[in-house]
């Protein structure tokens, strides 16, 4: 004898499939019923005509173009023109691979790369004497081989600066004072070697600072939507001054 522990289950899947096949019948029935085709007509598929499928194909053509469309600035078209007409310069030909980067950067971008050698040129000059004059009064330590007339400068300008500071007295403004000048003397005889970290520098910081930060506050907002062959390109925003506003339409009576 079998115990009920082992017959159980099995009744049980028994009468389960035995609902599911039944009720699947059901269905069957119930879909092919004359009622229901009557309540549940499906609808007739009308053929396309050579026109809309014309159009459909179409709009799929034109929804792959945008979708390899890349909206780009004016400014970029017209680097890219400038660098064209640079790479047929004769000049520009007979630079050295290694100057390339440097005259490209010169030619097509004057402004910006003159731009930031300036700024270059004076964050490496204020960042060593602010360094040194600090070096020098914490450590109490002055450079020897120091030319005296460029310290004999620096202590006329920092001497200026300092003597309307009250908190201070006179052995502590000395301190300052001559730590000062022997930063900038210092500072000055770095100069031929800070004009070249500078140059070398300029392009790319007028590629990572001066263009996107001029991007940023420009004033020339015109985009252009340009595909990736090059051949389709079209303004898609203009500034506010050259919208022409349109006239006031007449109403009639």
């Amino acid at each position: 004898m079998l115990s009920n522990s082992i017959i159980r289950p099995s009744l049980n899947l028994v009468r389960s499939r035995f609902i599911i096949a039944q009720s699947g019948k059901d269905i069957r029935f119930f879909s092919s019923s004359i009622s229901t085709q009557l309540l549940y007509k499906s609808k007739p598929q009308l053929k396309k005509t050579a026109d809309q499928l014309n159009n459909s194909n179409g709009d799929i053509e034109s929804n792959k173009i945008l979708s390899t469309k890349k909206i780009v600035t004016k400014s970029d078209i017209e680097d890219k023109d400038k660098e064209t007409k640079l790479l047929k310069n004769k000049y520009y030909k007979r630079t050295p691979n290694f100057l390339k980067p440097y005259m490209r950067s010169l030619m097509l971008r004057p402004m910006g790369f003159g731009l930031s050698f300036v700024i270059l040129h004076e964050v490496s000059a204020v960042i060593p004497f602010l360094g040194l004059w600090y070096l020098f009064m914490k450590y109490d330590w002055m450079p020897l081989e120091v030319p005296a007339e460029l310290v004999n400068k620096g202590l006329e300008i920092i001497s200026k600066g300092i003597q309307n500071l009250d908190t201070l007295d006179l052995a502590q403004k000395a301190k300052m004072a001559s730590a000062g000048a022997n930063a900038y003397a210092l500072t000055k005889v770095l100069l031929p070697i800070r004009i070249p970290i500078c140059f070398i520098l300029a392009p790319y910081f007028d590629k990572f600072v001066i263009r996107p930060f001029g991007r940023l506050f420009g004033r020339n907002k015109k985009k252009v939507v340009r595909s990736q062959d090059g051949l389709q390109d079209k303004i898609v925003e203009k500034e506010i001054w050259e919208t022409k506003l349109e006239a006031p339409k007449k109403k009639e009576l």
